[in-house]
């Protein structure tokens, strides 16, 4: 049962995934729009005069880097926080003028910062701190940027401690900066400093009043200051929103996230019916907020068991993906979204109802998608973690181990901060007989920020006592049962170990405590079939089932 909730669980997460540190305010997505039509429009002079004049003037390098760097961030305003291959191949050119400005002489603050914040954008944490570093020492006189773009590194690194401390430093500089301080109550919030992180979100409101439409800024205060979770706070930024809803399709698409996340999947499906039927009547819905309000639509769809009505508004965004000749880049090329997440939500659908071929066939096309669009750029990726993950559990569920092993671990290379990934490929090895092999998976899960997680400690244990390491064993599994008392599988991995270590005391002690345990979640008596249930791949170990069999 654990692991079935624990699933479950990360599947609502994949549905309804929020975006950390959102800035602005982009409920008015036709300013952005306007904005960046102008500045496409500055690049073309710009690149003319460098290409007269390639090796001189590296100014010209950082205008263009600055240029390209204004227009990516007006594209995620404009086109509702979905970028295309403009956009990338955009990114790309920044990091190249940077470089180039650099190469010819010009080292400055500013370029540094730049270049900083285009390998954080593109997840290369570690080297964008490097460049944060140049920045500093070129400029340390104007330093709040530099510990704001710092902090985001540490934050990407999952170091929290680190990014407050440098949030603090940024807001410190500069005390009306309404980004700043909202970035520094969110990481209140991960550190459980909740007093702290509404004081920072309801200040940033005050010094910025545009952040009262920030999604995550709102739901956040509401739920800390009712003290319920997350998205049971969030009425009320619903009743903030009642009367701006009739003519703003993206207040709605929010309000439909909100109510999506709090189970009120009618609610949420009415608004998102309402905000297209805006964007239908009124023209005023660029292609990116369309493609978002189809996308949600087709989860809640999902998840309301309309999988026809799901798979058709997934095919909606992909149709989105080319949107016409009037939006062109900088080349002339018409500008292509990625479709890529659109064919993994497909994917989703199919595979949790019960159709794994065509699960697969949609999952093939949104990896060869997203390689054709970002190629391998990117060495630690998400969404290729993503993919290949869900990939991976479509073929375990056909009986291709092999295969799924090969998936969960190169999802585990492109996205070395979800561990767990290293349990399932530990699993596969129990399934094709290799306990030594699943030990060493779960060894590095432990390495990787894993030697709290009661479950990985239960499983280590239990592999261990099948390859007879049994005090070993029994050290995991105690510390097991020290973070989760409960932890029935665990109790019966000692009363394994202590059982073939021949200590009848501690044995008898085990064995009492996991029928206490049994009884508690509504068994009467602890047989085989109750160990099938009890959540553990350690229940299905030969030697378990061969030592529990003898004592009970």
């Amino acid at each position: 049962m654990r692991q079935i909730i624990r699933i479950i669980l990360y599947l609502l997460i994949f549905i309804n995934g929020t975006v950390w540190g959102q800035e602005g305010d982009s409920s008015e997505f036709n300013a952005p729009c306007i904005e960046l039509g102008k500045l496409e429009q500055e690049l073309k002079p710009l690149t003319k005069k460098i290409e007269q004049n390639p090796n001189d003037h590296p100014q010209n390098y950082l205008e263009r880097a600055r240029l390209n760097a204004n227009i990516a961030d007006l594209q995620r305003a404009c086109y509702a926080k979905d970028v295309g291959t403009g956009s990338r191949w955009r990114n790309k050119d920044i990091l190249r003028d940077l470089n180039k400005a650099i190469f010819l002489g010009l080292e400055t603050a500013e370029i540094y910062l730049l270049r900083g914040r285009y390998h954080c954008d593109n997840d290369n944490f570690t080297v964008a701190l490097q460049d944060f570093l140049e920045a500093y020492e070129l400029n340390p006189n104007q330093r709040a940027e530099y510990y704001y773009y710092r902090a985001k590194s540490f934050h990407g690194l999952e170091k929290r401690k680190e990014a407050l401390s440098d949030f603090n430093k940024a807001v410190e500089m500069s005390p009306t900066e309404g980004r700043f301080i909202a970035a520094r109550g969110m990481i209140k919030i991960e550190l459980h400093d909740s007093y702290g992180a509404i004081q920072d979100l309801e200040r940033s409101i005050q010094v910025n009043p545009s952040l009262a439409k920030n999604f995550s800024v709102i739901a956040y205060i509401v739920a800390l200051r009712t003290g319920l979770e997350y998205y049971e706070g969030a009425q009320s930024f619903i009743d903030l929103t009642e009367k701006q809803l009739s003519s703003d399709p993206l207040l709605l698409n929010r309000r439909a996230e909100l109510k999506q996340k709090m189970r009120d999947l009618e609610g949420a499906l009415s608004d998102l019916n309402k905000a297209l039927a805006l964007c239908r009547k009124n023209h005023s819905c660029d292609a990116g907020l369309l493609r978002e309000l189809y996308s949600l639509r087709g989860d809640t769809k999902f998840l309301l068991s309309d999988l026809p009505g799901a798979l058709s508004d997934q095919d909606e965004v992909i149709k989105l993906g080319h949107y016409g000749n009037t939006d062109k880049d900088i080349k002339g090329a018409v500008q292509t979204f990625d479709n890529s997440d659109a064919y993994y939500k497909k994917a989703r659908y199919k595979t949790f109802s019960n159709d794994l071929a065509g699960g697969m066939n949609e999952i093939n096309k949104a990896i060869k998608f997203y390689e054709d669009v970002h190629g391998d750029t990117i060495r630690q990726d998400r969404s290729q973690a993503a993919y290949r993950e869900l990939r991976a559990w479509i073929k375990f569920s056909m009986g291709d181990l092999q295969g799924s092993y090969r998936d969960y671990l190169e999802a585990w290379e492109f996205d070395k901060y979800e561990s767990i990934r290293l349990r399932q490929v530990a699993f596969i090895q129990i399934k094709l007989n290799n306990i030594p092999a699943a030990i060493e998976f779960l060894q590095q899960a432990k390495f990787w920020g894993m030697e709290q997680d009661p479950d990985l400690l239960n499983d280590l244990g239990n592999y261990l006592n099948e390859v007879e390491k049994y005090k070993e064993a029994r050290e995991y599994l105690k510390k097991c049962i020290e973070i989760e008392p409960e932890f029935l599988d665990a109790y019966l991995g000692l009363a394994t170990a202590s059982f073939y270590l021949q200590n009848k005391a501690l044995t008898d002690s085990y064995v009492s405590e996991a029928r206490t345990l049994a009884k508690k979640d509504g068994a009467d008596h602890l047989s085989i079939e109750m160990l099938k249930k009890a959540g553990s791949w350690g229940a299905f170990l030969p030697k378990k089932r061969k030592a529990l069999t003898a004592l009970l």
